[in-house]
């Protein structure tokens, strides 16, 4: 068990002496950093968190997933304040990316708002994009008290590959087409908080929906930044430069057209991910 302050975390299987390592000559004092470093993104998120966890490291392999790093535990998706992280050899920032994610789902199953539904709890397959989007976004980003915007972890887990997610739709449900795959969602997440000045505020309020009438959350999202102060351009006139229409639309001309990442995060670089072109698109020789 080890104690910082109010946060206590119980780990285990990790190994037997004070020196044992994982993950590439990772110790328990930095896992239990990372860990603490997660806490303080809460907090700029304006997230509820347990400061108490119970994390397993475990040789293991998931169904249909023999690549996975680490999950929150399902059977306790009511607490969630057990964290599970495979002991197989992984690179040590992937792993450090993979503590921040998981920990973050658990920050997403706390944080509700009175009379809202927690838009985790829905349909999985309706609100990944946003749960797991937001997740890997996470991942990689520059908050106020902590910088994680240079682990790129999403260069890995991603492939170097960024496909055309608005070709199926931002919140399109998650299916086996690679179009689907929620995680790509982070790239859009880059650009909000890139241009959005109040988009740590406004998280918790993204994650707190009508689950009833707005099952994948999508509705709120566009009201919410509708509201928000953010600069995407005056692409479509002066009047909707913070509008969700001109986000969609710089997107599409960062990715489609210049094909950049950078354009939408400025710490990135444009050779290290590429975007693909969209099924319907030629394009000459770059």
């Amino acid at each position: 068990t080890c104690i910082n302050g109010t946060s206590s975390f119980k780990i285990t299987g990790f190994g037997k002496t004070a020196s044992s390592t994982n993950w590439n000559g990772t110790t328990i004092k930095e896992l239990v950093t990372w860990l603490l470093e997660a806490q303080l993104a809460f907090n700029d998120l304006g997230l509820d968190y347990d400061s108490s966890l119970d994390v397993r490291v475990e040789l293991f392999t998931l169904p249909g997933t023999e690549d996975d790093m680490g999950y929150i535990d399902p059977s306790v998706r009511g607490n969630a304040n057990v964290l599970y992280l495979n002991k197989r050899i992984f690179e040590k920032n992937n792993m450090r990316g993979t503590v921040m994610h998981e920990y973050f789902h658990h920050a997403q199953l706390r944080s509700k708002i009175s009379g809202r539904d927690l838009l985790i709890r829905g349909d999985i397959d309706k609100t990944a994009w946003f749960i797991e989007g937001s997740a890997r976004w996470f991942e990689d980003n520059n908050f106020p008290s902590i910088n994680f915007d240079g682990l790129n972890t999403y260069l890995y887990k991603e492939q170097m590959t960024g496909w055309q997610i608005l070709e199926s739709g931002l919140n399109a449900r998650f299916t086996s087409n690679d179009l689907t795959w929620p995680y790509q969602r982070f790239s859009f997440f880059k650009l909000l908080s890139s241009e959005c000045t109040d988009f740590n505020s406004i998280y918790r309020h993204l994650l707190n929906i009508d689950k009833a009438a707005d099952p994948t959350g999508i509705n709120n999202f566009v009201d919410e930044l509708n509201n928000a102060s953010c600069t995407f351009g005056a692409h479509l006139g002066a009047a909707k430069t913070s509008s969700i229409d001109a986000a969609l639309l710089f997107y599409q001309y960062a990715t489609l057209y210049q094909k950049d990442i950078k354009k939408l995060d400025d710490s990135e670089f444009k050779a290290s991910f590429k975007f693909l072109p969209t099924k319907h698109q030629v394009f000459k020789s770059d």
